[in-house]
């Protein structure tokens, strides 16, 4: 008779999880405990229901640009076999928060192109600082490393272009959680 329950209670748990797996029920949820431990799956859950409701309240008022040069004054990475040289990109943009939150993350993809063939060189997922408070319209000038965008801008010499997709943008509260540790992967986010 024990074993009678255990078995029926493993096969609609099995059931279940594959159901639910089909038809995409648990998958933010199942991604974010996978991915992280308990207390990270639980903030990345809080941070996706906070995006939910306030995404489109952040508002980029055009004129953006994006600028890389070779940073001299940062550390460079030594290793037996050569130096490396980082490249210091910056984001400049016009923001308007309309949440009634301090927002501290802005994360975007920035995608750089070949003008002449019209191809897409490189594309990256980053986490940019911001601060900007509630019901305030700021211009924002932010600087962070891209090793990847510096070399394919300078590669490309004056032959290059470059657009960007808004991702999601995070208050304080969720900055300072685990998801900084997922190197550019922000898919969980949006899920």
């Amino acid at each position: 008779m024990k074993y009678y329950f255990f078995l029926s209670l493993l096969t609609f748990s099995i059931s279940f999880c594959t159901q639910a797996e089909e038809k995409g029920w648990l998958k933010g949820l199942m991604d974010d405990f996978s991915s992280t431990d308990m207390e990270g799956g639980l903030t990345r859950r809080e941070a996706r229901q906070w995006y939910k409701e306030n995404k489109g309240m952040l508002v980029i008022n055009g004129g953006e640009t994006l600028g890389c040069r070779l940073d001299n004054d940062s550390e460079t990475a030594f290793s037996p076999q050569f130096v490396r040289e980082f490249y210091a990109c910056t984001f400049k943009a016009e923001f308007v928060n309309h949440t009634n939150y301090k927002l501290e993350t802005l994360i975007v993809k920035i995608k750089i192109f070949n003008k002449a063939k019209s191809s897409l060189v490189v594309e990256r997922v980053i986490g940019l600082p911001i601060s900007i408070f509630p019901s305030v319209k700021k211009k924002e000038s932010i600087e962070f490393i891209a090793q990847d965008i510096g070399e394919a801008r300078a590669q490309l010499g004056s032959n290059w272009s470059w657009n960007y997709e808004l991702i999601g943008y995070l208050p304080k509260e969720y900055t300072d959680s685990d998801y900084k540790s997922w190197h550019g992967d922000y898919s969980w986010l949006t899920n």
